[in-house]
């Protein structure tokens, strides 16, 4: 196995790492988000529930667009990794 190859494998597993992780991530905000809400819905008062609610759908957000922003950030330095390992020549 030549340096070429095994440098190529272990970009291939760091971006397969990474997507996994991505995913478990998402999982686990989606769960919970869920339990949240699970939580929010005994809360008897409607004022509260709503407000609740509100910040809750913000915090979701802000969690899956951190979580898309980390794998963003994780893919362009992967691939910054990869086109200066590649044996391809690329010119700006």
């Amino acid at each position: 196995m030549g340096d070429e190859t095994r440098r190529e494998h272990r970009i291939e597993l760091f971006a397969t790492i990474l997507l996994a992780s991505a995913a478990v991530a998402t999982a686990w905000s989606t769960y919970q988000s869920n339990r949240w809400r699970g939580e929010q819905t005994s809360s008897s008062s409607a004022a509260i529930r709503a407000q609740v609610t509100g910040i809750s759908t913000k915090l979701r957000s802000l969690r899956q667009r951190e979580v898309l922003l980390a794998l963003g950030w994780a893919i362009f330095v992967v691939t910054l990794v990869w086109i200066a390992t590649s044996p391809i020549s690329f010119s700006i």
